[in-house]
């Protein structure tokens, strides 16, 4: 008989808990590493007058159609706010379509608030840190508010600012982007003048009446000021959209962790194809290696797959899978481009995520921590 599937947790004792909060909403990974440092996890943060509660259909429905299956979620929860008389992680102000010609005279925020709640985030980072999952396999992301909580974390949080494997804002802004004082919270914070290289999701509905064009214009030409490289910024609007989420926002921002922190086999893709033996860049001609994402969910016996449609100059268009305590070794043996080991786990999503990489050519993925070997 098949196992029952595992029922959210909504308290966890490794969780922090703080008088007058709700808990975070814990959902746990469907297929999760043995090894906490090949884990990963979405911080996914509430909006104003939302609740955890609200984004549980969110984290459901990745869960049931299988996708991001590596991945726990924590659905953190804002307090109730006296000024806002909601829930709220900090005290809004009005948005005028038209900002002020001077920072001075722009309203202020609540940036007590601010803070306070940047800590309150960073003790779940530092709970997902002491089960051993390492800083860049944790996405931080939000809706409004916890938009604007994500990027002003990554910005200037003495502990994780520039730290964290990607950050993902839908229908936000960037708090405090007048004048410097995001860049006079970094200095005090130690942190460099430049944000560094953290891959950064945005997203925006053109009918969004709570984010006026020009806050979220502003916000933009802020993270660039602030060394966002354009590489490192995937910036989308959605036709006919207001302040909300839809399908098309959801799938991008699958597609957008999944490159972050998909399984190794993605890393390996990447770092097999960023360039060719002169140096320059790679047009690899490898279209696909499995035929279908239909592959068998367990590896019992050892494969070799060769694919007659695969062709990468200067390979010989070779896969491996070994069979190997759950896990399965993925070389790729190239005479040109190196010899890469990586290793991947034993499930359909990998099979999925190698053949999506497989046609995308290994772009758009991310490198920090994965070197590449030689086999031994």
């Amino acid at each position: 008989m098949a196992d029952a599937p595992i029922a959210p947790i909504k308290r966890r004792m490794t969780l922090p808990s703080q008088p007058q909060r709700e808990d975070p909403i814990y959902k746990p990974a469907e297929s999760p590493p043995q090894d906490p440092a090949h884990q990963a996890v979405f911080i996914f943060v509430h909006g104003l007058g939302d609740s955890a509660d609200g984004l549980e259909d969110v984290a459901d429905q990745f869960q049931n159609n299988h996708k991001l299956p590596y991945m726990h979620w924590i659905l953190p929860n804002a307090m109730e706010s006296r000024e806002a008389m909601t829930t709220a992680w900090y005290t809004p102000n009005s948005f005028s379509a038209f900002p002020p010609d001077r920072p001075e005279l722009a309203p202020e925020e609540d940036e007590i608030g601010l803070m306070k709640s940047i800590g309150y985030i960073e003790s779940l980072i530092d709970a997902c840190r002491n089960k051993g999952i390492p800083s860049q396999r944790i996405i931080l992301g939000g809706f409004s508010q916890g938009c604007a909580l994500s990027l002003l974390l990554d910005l200037t949080s003495k502990k994780y600012a520039g730290r964290l494997g990607g950050i993902v804002g839908l229908m936000g802004y960037l708090p405090l982007a007048n004048a410097r004082r995001i860049e006079d919270l970094r200095s005090h914070a130690g942190l460099p003048p430049n944000h560094g290289s953290v891959p950064i999701f945005l997203a925006r509905g053109q009918k969004d009446q709570m984010i006026p064009k020009s806050v979220w214009n502003q916000s933009l030409k802020k993270l660039q000021e602030l060394g966002v490289h354009e590489s490192d910024l995937e910036v989308r609007e959605y036709e006919g959209l207001g302040h909300s989420l839809n399908g098309p926002v959801l799938r991008d921002v699958c597609s957008f962790i999944e490159r972050i922190v998909g399984t190794r086999c993605r890393f390996a893709v990447r770092l097999l194809l960023p360039l060719d033996i002169l140096g320059r860049p790679a047009k690899p001609a490898l279209d696909f290696v499995f035929s279908s994402s239909s592959a068998p969910k367990d590896i019992t016996t050892v494969d070799i797959i060769e694919s007659d449609s695969a062709s990468i100059p200067g390979t010989r268009n070779l896969i491996y899978l070994g069979e190997d305590d759950g896990y399965a070794d993925s070389i790729m043996d190239s005479d040109a481009l190196g010899t890469l080991e990586m290793q991947i786990r034993r499930d359909t999503n990998d099979y999925e995520h190698y053949l999506d990489m497989i046609k995308l050519g290994g772009r758009g993925m991310g490198t920090r921590d994965y070197v590449p070997r030689p086999l031994r």
